[in-house]
């Protein structure tokens, strides 16, 4: 009989989402096609992954694990049917990973803009400019539910966090749903 379980989520969804906006395994996969057609995972998933992977501030260092992986929901952050035990050691690319997080944190201020909406800072005032990092702390404790036979739910999302997940739009609605 199955169990319930959780797998946590945080800001690694904005990560992920992210990525996707970009195209960022689409892009890597078309420059590499044909490499390694044996794999389960693609060259692009191994990167996104890397990148969640240096943006997740786990004071390790900065190596690919399949652990790291065994809390996260895999299938909604790089791709359904990946299972952390594919996701192979790699040499972490920092830059990579600062790219991406100066890119997330100019398209949330951006959107915030745009959308005429406001992020609370540290002192609880509207904000359009807020960090990622303060971003990514502000949806820490947020994990996905699955339930034997149910949809699976997401746990501990406050309005704050929906403000920035609706302003950046449905592939953020779609992983944190």
């Amino acid at each position: 009989m199955p169990v319930p379980s959780s797998k946590i989520l945080d800001h690694h969804g904005l990560v992920a989402a992210f990525c996707h906006d970009l195209g960022f395994a689409d892009i890597i996969d078309s420059a590499l096609s044909g490499a390694a057609p044996e794999r389960k995972i693609s060259c692009g998933q191994l990167v996104t992954a890397m990148v969640l992977n240096g943006l997740g501030f786990t004071g390790r260092t900065l190596h690919m694990y399949s652990e790291y992986f065994r809390n996260k929901p895999v299938d909604k952050l790089i791709g359904e049917g990946v299972l952390p035990e594919r996701i192979e050691a790699l040499l972490m690319v920092m830059t990579c990973c600062l790219m991406v997080y100066a890119g997330l944190e100019h398209q949330i201020r951006k959107t915030l803009v745009e959308k005429d909406c406001y992020f609370p800072n540290m002192k609880y005032k509207p904000d359009q400019r807020p960090t990622a990092r303060w971003v990514f702390q502000c949806f820490e404790g947020i994990s996905i539910i699955y339930l034997p036979d149910k949809i699976p739910i997401v746990a501990n999302l406050e309005a704050r966090n929906q403000t920035i997940i609706d302003c950046l739009g449905e592939q953020y609605q779609k992983i944190y749903s």
